[in-house]
């Protein structure tokens, strides 16, 4: 997975630079043997031209036929370049999104922080006591917890922010500190319950770091990080930080 990034950038080059000449030249190459095709059959069965009107025939064949094959082998050709193209943007977004939640992962959250500096904020949480989730209430229940604090962080930080999964019940979220919001530090996350009408109630606590002067991204997560052990020592829901 390292080298995904290094994989994908080469590739978008490679396909720069050979795109445009590989397409002409495979639009070339059916052509021309199309055209070699037919005159063949038309030499063997009528014999070769002979005479004025004949010759020019036999000369103009070659001609015309790359011009009537050459667009269905372009159109071809520009088909299977979109459908790489899509299969590109797929791979990218696999790569790079968490499948349950459908937020960024770990690998993308760093692509998407690799500009930015001070004047972000980050923040790191998880759900609290979420192995009794899973253990009372079921891993479907447990995913759909997962995917209501994933929708509810995108919310509480707003458009300009970016939110990820890095693993199990973690997630890590970045987001402008201009157009930072105020964010409790532990917010509810009320879950169905399958097959019945009970809600059941959880909760997520936050932990903040704003990125200072020549900070990495990953110094100010683990300030966050130690913030989000404070806030579990606490018991306030809905305060703000």
């Amino acid at each position: 997975m390292a080298d995904v990034g290094w994989v994908e950038s080469r590739l978008m080059a490679y396909r720069r630079r050979y795109g445009l000449g590989a397409t002409v030249a495979l639009v070339t190459v059916v052509g021309s043997m199309s055209s070699l095709l037919v005159c063949s059959l038309v030499y063997v069965f009528v014999g070769f031209p002979h005479g004025a009107v004949d010759l020019l025939v036999g000369l103009g064949l070659p001609v015309f036929v790359p011009l009537v094959t050459a667009p269905p082998s372009l159109a071809l050709v520009l088909r299977a370049e979109q459908r790489s193209d899509d299969l590109l943007a797929q791979v990218t977004y696999l790569v790079s999104h968490d499948p349950l939640t459908e937020v960024l992962n770990r690998r993308g959250f760093f692509a998407a922080m690799s500009e930015v500096g001070p004047g972000w904020r980050v923040v790191v949480g998880d759900v609290d006591d979420f192995k009794s989730v899973n253990d009372l209430l079921g891993h479907a229940t447990g995913d759909a917890v997962l995917q209501g604090v994933a929708r509810q962080l995108g919310d509480l930080l707003g458009p300009g922010g970016v939110v990820a999964r890095f693993g199990g019940d973690e997630f890590v979220a970045a987001v402008p500190r201009d157009a930072a919001r105020q964010l409790p530090a532990r917010f509810q996350v009320l879950i169905p319950e399958e097959g019945q009408g009970q809600r059941h109630e959880v909760t997520c606590s936050l932990g903040f770091a704003d990125i200072e002067h020549e900070e990495t991204v990953e110094s100010a997560l683990a300030r966050a990080d130690l913030a989000l052990y404070a806030t579990k020592r606490s018991k306030s829901v809905g305060e703000l930080a």
